[in-house]
């Protein structure tokens, strides 16, 4: 992998980490943290996610993120019909939801991230030539 400069991404990385940490702090203390708090997180890191997908990219293909949360479940977003990601994925137990227009792992909502499959497809995409990130949100 070529060397790649971070620059004014480690600032942003950094805040949103400080912020995370805080919300997480706050719900363990019995605080009542909004939805709105939690879905503005997730949405702030899944940008820094893209930024640094795009960066350390380079290979021409897709830039994808492979997403869990116990509400929507795992899926891969940035995939499209016939880019080949779903038959990577589908040897790691992803599989094409119509209805939704997405590669997933069916019945994954309301449960823990399994690890083992998103890092096995992840680095079968990586091996396939496609730029691959992490969006996790395990919490209960």
């Amino acid at each position: 992998m070529d060397l790649f400069d971070l620059g004014e991404h480690v600032e942003a990385i950094t805040e949103w980490q400080e912020a995370r940490a805080k919300l997480i702090a706050r719900d363990a203390a019995g605080e009542r943290v909004r939805d709105a708090e939690w879905d503005d997180s997730d949405t702030k890191g899944l940008d820094l996610l893209w930024d640094l997908a795009k960066l350390v990219g380079g290979t021409g293909r897709p830039r994808l993120i492979i997403t869990h949360s116990r509400a929507d479940g795992t899926h891969i977003d940035g995939t499209e019909p016939g880019n080949g990601v779903l038959a990577v994925a589908r040897l790691h137990g992803f599989r094409m939801n119509r209805r939704r227009g997405r590669v997933e792992i069916p019945r994954s909502s309301g449960r823990a991230a399994d690890w083992d499959s998103i890092q096995a497809a992840a680095a079968a995409l990586r091996g396939a030539g496609f730029a691959v990130g992490y969006a996790i949100n395990d919490t209960p």
